[in-house]
């Protein structure tokens, strides 16, 4: 019997000892994760642009209840009529609970 989400927890630490408060958070239910494949954290010069999708694909198609990874968020900034690219490093922690998902009965 596969499984469906039935609810999530994302966190995302400036820090790998996540003993600070979370730089972001957010929650929901079902296919709510799919809104939080990318997200933006506030940075230096505007905003940090941080990947999740590959994250959450390895916890959804695995089936993980927790997970945790080291993740690298990219801020593009132009200082002189240039632009540069600052890295940050974060701690993205994802909690999911799953409920069993009824068969869809096949047609013959």
């Amino acid at each position: 019997m596969s499984k469906e989400i039935k609810t999530f927890e994302l966190r995302v630490y400036a820090d790998a000892s996540m003993s600070s408060e979370p730089e972001y958070t957010a929650s929901g239910v079902g296919d709510e994760w799919e809104h939080y494949l990318r997200i933006k954290i506030p940075g230096f010069d505007g905003a940090i642009s941080v990947a999740l999708e590959s994250l959450w694909v390895r916890v959804v198609r695995q089936e993980l209840t927790q997970y945790v990874e080291a993740i690298t968020g990219y801020e593009t900034i132009v200082k002189m009529g240039g632009t540069m690219q600052l890295k940050s490093k974060f701690t993205v922690s994802i909690a999911i609970q799953y409920v069993d998902s009824p068969r869809t009965p096949k047609l013959l």
